[in-house]
């Protein structure tokens, strides 16, 4: 039977795997004024890493004691592995909702980078579906400075989500500042994306119209050249003597070929 034990501050740490990354001070502050009126009432959960105890759940009442130089917490101890210590405080956070998406993103990259879970064992082992956990996972592709702006501004994942189908930075930071000017909303941000595709795909078009154009006037180029090449090589055959000067202009090339008189 587990049991709670008074541990002392300087000897608990941070779990590396800790999902939630960003704590606001007024939030720490405010649980600590709570704390220092009623205690810490639900103790926080560590696991033993050598002289010293990883948090596992609880970090933000820790970070409270901090502030109020608290010299011992309430903690209950488990014998949780490396592998279930970084899985445990995702699969809390995701349910109690306490993190952004970006963070659920990054955390779960980690367990498959450092953990080699498969798609199917983190739907598991989190309790959510695959196809979230896909749509999450795809976050970590967004640029950082698309990501930076769509924290400052707050927006839900599923403008982030439609932003993720353009295929460059550069028309990412173009949606999101209409969508942030305009303050669009979803219905309009996704047709807005559809005509910024659209617009990708024209401009695309184009290139490889110009491309078969230039590539046929090439072609035509060596053609004509190898064509008075061989002209040259006949005319040689008979015992004349000829050469040629191929002069490349900005639009054209001029062809010059003599014919040495006996």
């Amino acid at each position: 039977m587990l049991k709670i034990e008074y541990i002392s501050t300087d000897k608990i740490t941070i779990n590396p795997y800790q999902p939630r990354k960003i704590f606001i001070q007024e939030e720490l502050e405010s649980l600590a004024n709570l704390i220092s009126v009623y205690g810490i009432i639900e103790p926080i959960v560590v696991r033993l890493v050598g002289n010293l105890y990883e948090i596992i759940i609880g970090e933000r009442r820790f970070k409270a004691s901090q502030i109020l130089k608290m010299e011992e917490v309430p903690a209950i101890v488990v014998p949780f592995s490396d592998k279930n210590s970084a899985t445990f405080p995702l699969s809390k956070n995701l349910h109690s909702k306490r993190i952004n998406y970006f963070e659920e993103s990054e955390a779960m990259h980690n367990l498959i980078d450092d953990f080699g879970y498969t798609l199917e064992e983190l739907s598991k082992y989190l309790g959510k579906s695959q196809s979230y956990i896909m749509n999450k996972l795809k976050l970590k592709n967004l640029p950082e400075q698309v990501k930076n702006i769509v924290l400052e501004n707050n927006l839900p994942e599923t403008y982030v989500q439609e932003i993720l189908k353009l295929p460059a930075e550069y028309y990412q930071m173009e949606a999101l500042q209409e969508i942030i000017l305009n303050q669009y909303n979803i219905n309009q941000t996704q047709k807005l994306i559809v005509d910024i595709i659209e617009r990708i795909i024209q401009k695309e078009a184009r290139e490889r119209i110009k491309f078969k154009i230039t590539r046929k006037i090439n072609d035509g180029y060596k053609l004509a050249v190898n064509t008075l090449m061989q002209s040259v090589e006949l005319i040689k055959q008979s015992n004349i003597d000829v050469e040629y000067v191929v002069d490349e202009q900005d639009e054209t090339y001029e062809i010059k070929i003599k014919i040495l008189k006996n």
